[in-house]
């Protein structure tokens, strides 16, 4: 063992016999360690009150015993003055517990080998007491709890060495003398075993406190990475988000550029779905989320199907190695050309709902995104009309994986009855009314998380002021399959 190895053993070791108390408990430890002095001074008081008991009418208590149990309560007047004189050093109190235990063994022995207490009763009783009561009132560990006894131990041997004791002879005295011993060490595991346990608990629920906090902190940072619904202009957007857990894998990036002809704005939208939940899924999304403002950044007007091939290839590079695969919408509405253009990997089919009230589905046009080499993958973009009226509604799987009590899955059909039915109430737009439906579907918490997104044009012009509200709905006509 190298010299730099040594007094980090030595600290180890006195750290299992000085467990670290905090400054604030230093004064409760001084205090029991006095309380301590007490019980064990009156313990000693008593016994020798019945050794002078036992001495009268054989000519007095013997003056070697009045000079030992002198130096026996003068030992105690060193120990309160050290006591005083270090009331601050926690770890010296808790010596001091350990020289008290030694010394009423050594004075029982000195009673015992002058024939003052030839049965060692007060060794056996004076060490018993000061044992267990430290293993009691103070904050001995195990190993702390060995020391004393080994030590009174020690001390007793060299007694019985000089002087068989009366009635238990030398054996039994040394087995009596482990005996005492025994249940101060029993306390000493058990106190320690729960304080362990205790801070075990104050552990975990500090630590749980801090990853509850952390994973609030990591939503908010999630989200705020989500846009704002656009409630302006002839396009605009809402949406409905339900994480499963604190965060998830589910996002939405909306980027408003300029249109092809005319004053109004086009309005290109995202949905991506990352496989897997929580934590390792929201990580990924923040990269998708960097990666698509990078996109937009160098060329705004970037069309759908660019859009769609550049995070393939991202996906493919970086992820794929790692079996993350994402699955997506991006789309583009301009209405100056009252077009929309849309490319979809591996995603659920949209909905396209007229303002006449048919509806078109939308099924994907490539694979999920990461599967295929960038020279393998094709975005097949598609190109519709996108009139006044319109609304485009797009999610993720976890709405149509949504499980009733039976077991039964809301799937497309479901979720297309919806969509057909109508709004239940005209103050709120489409993924309102969609997750509210979903709510009342599923049975027991969300398995997946779920984001609803909807895509609208209002029925008047930007600036107009003429029906910048939500559109009511007209009947149900005939249903368009796309």
């Amino acid at each position: 063992m190298n010299a730099a190895a040594e007094p980090q053993v030595e600290t180890s070791i006195w750290r299992m016999l000085d467990p670290p108390i905090p400054a604030g408990q230093v004064s409760r430890v001084r205090r029991q360690l006095v309380m301590l002095l007490a019980i064990t001074f009156t313990a000693g008081l008593v016994l020798l009150a019945s050794r002078v008991f036992a001495y009268e009418g054989t000519g007095g208590y013997p003056v070697e015993g009045w000079v030992i149990d002198l130096a026996w309560a003068m030992s105690y007047v060193g120990i309160l003055s050290v006591i005083w004189l270090k009331r601050r050093q926690a770890a010296v109190l808790l010596r001091l517990s350990v020289l008290l235990v030694v010394l009423e063994a050594a004075f029982g022995v000195l009673r015992m080998v002058f024939g003052v207490d030839p049965r060692g009763a007060s060794l056996l009783v004076g060490v018993q007491v000061a044992h267990a009561g430290s293993a009691i009132l103070l904050p001995w560990t195990p190993l702390r709890a060995l020391l004393p006894a080994a030590g009174a131990f020690v001390v007793a041997v060299m007694g019985i060495a000089a002087a068989e004791p009366r009635g238990l002879g030398r054996l039994g005295f040394l087995i009596v003398g482990a005996l005492i011993v025994t249940p101060g060490v029993a306390i000493s595991v058990v106190r320690n075993w729960r304080e362990q346990a205790r801070e075990m608990i104050d552990f975990f629920r500090n630590r749980y406190q801090e990853m509850r906090q952390e994973l609030v902190d990591a939503r908010l940072i999630h989200e705020a990475a989500f846009p704002p619904p656009r409630t302006t202009g002839t396009v605009r957007f809402t949406y409905a988000y339900e994480p499963m857990s604190q965060i998830g894998g589910d996002y939405l990036h909306a980027h408003v550029a300029p249109g092809q002809h005319g004053p109004d704005e086009a309005l290109s939208i995202a949905v991506l779905d990352v496989t897997g939940h929580g934590i390792p899924a929201a990580l990924t999304v923040n990269r998708l989320h960097g990666e698509l403002t990078r996109l937009y950044a160098e060329n705004p007007y970037m069309a759908p199907g660019a859009v769609l091939g550049a995070l393939n290839r991202y996906v493919y590079l970086t992820l794929a190695d790692h079996s993350v695969f994402v699955t997506g919408i991006v789309l583009r509405v301009d209405p100056t050309t009252s077009t929309l253009e849309l490319a979809s990997a591996g995603h659920p089919p949209a909905f396209l709902r007229s303002s006449r009230g048919t509806i078109t589905e939308i099924g994907a046009t490539s694979i999920v995104l990461g599967a295929l080499d960038v020279d393998e993958f094709d975005p097949a973009p598609v190109r519709m009309s996108f009139m006044p009226g319109d609304s485009l509604i797009a999610y993720t799987d976890g709405a149509t994986d949504a499980k009733s009590r039976s077991g039964e899955r809301l799937e497309i059909k479901g979720l297309r009855r919806i969509i057909a039915g109508g709004w239940a109430d005209e103050s709120q737009r489409w993924p309102e009314t969609i997750l509210r439906e979903i709510d009342r579907f599923r049975h027991g918490p969300p398995e997946d998380d779920v984001l609803i997104i909807e895509v609208y044009r209002t029925m008047g012009r930007f600036g107009s002021g003429i029906e910048d509200a939500a559109v009511t709905p007209g009947p149900l006509g005939t249903h368009e399959e796309g």
